[in-house]
């Protein structure tokens, strides 16, 4: 990847967090789908649309992209550390929509379990994925 692209990749992802911390979730979704990235940050983008959808309350997509995050995209993350935290922090959210569909799922996943994790990632990936 050039240094041009990586910057306008950057650029757009952080601009899609900006939208996202201030609710502009369609703006954000907008911002995401107009990044060419490559393996570990099309990863990202597609956990980072799950979030939004989330969100937004699209139960059903959100779980989908939860989903499909856990089997095709997580193996795409490079660093260990990374790739540990985002697969707890993935199914703990994906835990959390199907729960708002069938209250009487058990809750296997503990927000603390998460945080635990969340130690050995990078502090971008931090910073991408917080679990405030």
């Amino acid at each position: 990847m050039n240094i041009f692209k990586a910057a306008l990749m950057s650029y757009r992802f952080t601009k899609a967090s900006k939208l996202y911390n201030k609710h502009q979730y369609d703006e954000a979704l907008k911002v995401l789908d107009k990044i060419d990235a490559g393996a570990t940050y099309d990863a990202k983008i597609v956990l980072f649309k799950a979030d939004i959808f989330h969100r937004m309350n699209l139960l059903g997509k959100a779980e989908k992209s939860y989903a499909k995050f856990l089997r095709y995209e997580l193996q795409k993350v490079e660093h260990e550390g990374d790739r540990r935290y985002l697969k707890i922090y993935a199914e703990y959210f994906l835990e959390q929509c199907l729960r708002k569909s069938n209250s009487k799922l058990p809750k296997t996943i503990t927000l603390s379990s998460v945080k635990a994790f969340e130690k050995d990632a990078t502090v971008v990936t931090k910073a991408e994925f917080q679990t405030v």
